[in-house]
């Protein structure tokens, strides 16, 4: 396999997508602010850690990365309906990021027993 090409395809597709991404997002708000995407990055990790990722590495799949942004996105949505104030939601997330964390470790405890 040649890695060069590999990662050349990877990075074009990330920019292609990443492009396409800010299109829709400007599109959709009509603005564009410098700090957009501020905090995005504690919603993918708690995303991915939610899906079944493991922080050791080696394991997950997109389908439940991609379960887990459904969740993740639930469970803001359902906090802005109960009127939770905003700035509990970063905590919110952190929880699960834990919880998610120490499932994990806990499980590869258990397997390398």
């Amino acid at each position: 396999m040649n890695t060069t090409k590999t990662i050349l395809f990877v990075y074009s597709m990330t920019g292609l997508l990443v492009g396409f991404s800010g299109l829709i997002y400007v599109a959709r708000t009509g603005i564009v602010q410098t700090n957009t995407g501020v905090n995005f990055e504690l919603d993918v990790i708690a995303a991915v850690m939610l899906g079944g990722t493991s922080v050791l590495g080696g394991k997950g799949t997109v389908i439940g990365s991609l379960l887990g942004a459904v969740l993740v996105g639930i469970i803001k949505n359902g906090m802005v309906l109960l009127n939770v104030p905003a700035l509990s939601e970063g905590l919110v997330i952190g929880v699960l990021i834990l919880i998610s964390v120490m499932i994990d470790l806990i499980r590869a405890r258990g397997e390398s027993k």
